[in-house]
């Protein structure tokens, strides 16, 4: 028992005794290796962005809605209310990346491994040599220079995820960028489409249903024998939303007949009129047909905040 212990504790004192002198190397090579020294001179000329990958996810309690979106619709309408944020990180993403290129160029030209502003009082050269080659790695930078976006969609436990790369956010942005005349290129409207209406859940349906009676709004029918829907008032194709307030309930006739119009009934205002599809001058929003006491205007949706207005015969 007795050798036992004392095995023991010769192996501790061991222990301590290499970790004493790896603790005084690393201690010594701090202060007076010349390699290590460059390298944080090195590190202080450089600041890097700080760049955190992002995360998507859309919930659907329907299964078509849920198959009638792929990740990429999903990630280009993220893209359209995020645009200026993500556009600012890739900023920061090709800074890094230009950063980083001229910081390795520098540490790459460091070739004064092995010498000391101070001599070492014994030369465990290897041991040196070691532990400088370590700490000159743990100290070197390693900023983002790429940038990734994860997009999920589930539906009950089904789910799919992909994470897209920068060059593939690049092209999608550098698509809803080429925005004219307040439209999208066709295949980025087709994605925003998809997902608006995809965001007409099962709950959100049968709250407008419920608002609304369970009858068409326009003509009053309900009932079991009528066939009901969800319209957008201001429909998908003209930049409606699906919320609670731009959704209504029509029976599949009156849906029908409305097509890809727009109609507003407000008595307060007397407006009662249908209007098709057109945009501000301006301000680049949808117009509006308004019949007031004088006559009937043809006005922008943001009237007064924008001033156009044109009297119409």
């Amino acid at each position: 028992m007795k050798e036992f212990l004392m095995t023991m504790l010769i192996i501790f004192f061991i222990c301590l005794l290499i970790f004493v002198i790896i603790l005084y190397c690393v201690r010594f090579l701090e202060r007076n290796s010349e390699a290590i020294k460059s390298v944080i001179e090195i590190n202080r000329k450089y600041v890097f962005h700080e760049i955190n990958d992002k995360r998507v996810e859309h919930k659907y309690d329907y299964l078509v809605n849920y198959e009638s979106v792929s990740l990429k619709d999903v990630l280009t309408y993220e893209l359209i209310n995020y645009k200026e944020e993500i556009e600012d990180i890739l900023k920061k993403v090709m800074e890094n990346h230009r950063l980083y290129s001229l910081y390795n160029k520098e540490i790459n030209g460091i070739k004064c491994f092995g010498e000391y502003s101070y001599a070492f009082p014994f030369r465990p050269t290897l041991l040196l040599d070691f532990i400088e080659k370590r700490l000159f790695k743990k100290m070197l930078l390693n900023p983002k220079t790429d940038f990734y976006i994860r997009v999920i969609k589930k539906y009950e436990e089904e789910h799919e995820e992909c994470w897209f790369e920068r060059h593939e956010i690049v092209q999608i942005v550098n698509r809803i960028n080429k925005k004219e005349n307040g439209r999208y290129p066709d295949d980025v409207w087709e994605s925003i489409c998809k997902v608006e209406r995809s965001k007409v859940s099962n709950a959100l349906r049968f709250k407008i249903y419920e608002r609304d009676g369970y009858k068409c709004v326009k003509c009053g029918k309900g009932g079991d024998d009528v066939n009901l829907e969800i319209d957008h008032i201001i429909p998908i194709s003209k930049n409606g939303k699906s919320t609670y307030d731009n959704l209504q309930t029509l029976c599949h006739d009156c849906n029908v007949q409305k097509g890809n119009f727009i109609i507003i009934e407000d008595k307060g205002n007397n407006i009662n009129d249908s209007f098709q599809f057109g945009y501000c001058p301006k301000c680049g929003s949808l117009l509006r047909l308004v019949k007031r006491d004088d006559g009937k205007y043809l006005e922008c949706f943001n009237y007064p905040k924008c001033k156009y207005r044109e009297r119409k015969k």
